[in-house]
């Protein structure tokens, strides 16, 4: 599957389950505000597995697919660039995705959450 395709399902996934971001949020700060420098975006994912699982029962428990995991890295790399600049060691991935791109796609989720559009009028 190329880089474009699985870019496309990530998007799809985060518009139905924003959550998800919120705790990739969430758990990464907790790594840096514990003095971590670097930390692994695998091991946050993995977190999130648990703490949706076992740890609350507030959420669902989400099927978070491994692929989606460098997108929300470069997520949230593009939207809190001062803050986690260095937390993560990123492969280059084959179609590397436009950080505006991601940051669109976080904003569109931002829009479905407040009940608005994106600005573009439905015709």
């Amino acid at each position: 599957m190329s880089d474009a395709v699985t870019l496309h399902k990530w998007a799809e996934f985060h518009r139905e389950n924003p959550h998800i971001f919120d705790l990739f949020v969430r758990f990464a700060d907790e790594a840096r505000k514990a003095g971590r420098t670097h930390f692994s975006c695998y091991m946050i994912r993995e977190r999130i597995r648990w703490y949706t699982s076992v740890e609350t029962t507030s959420m669902p428990e989400v099927k978070f697919s491994n692929n989606h995991t460098p997108y929300y890295a470069r997520l949230l790399l593009a939207k809190y660039p001062e803050k986690f600049a260095g937390l993560f060691r990123l492969n280059e991935m084959q179609d590397e995705p436009d950080p505006d791109f991601l940051i669109a796609a976080d904003n569109a989720v931002f829009f479905d959450r407040v009940g608005l559009t994106s600005g573009k009028e439905e015709q």
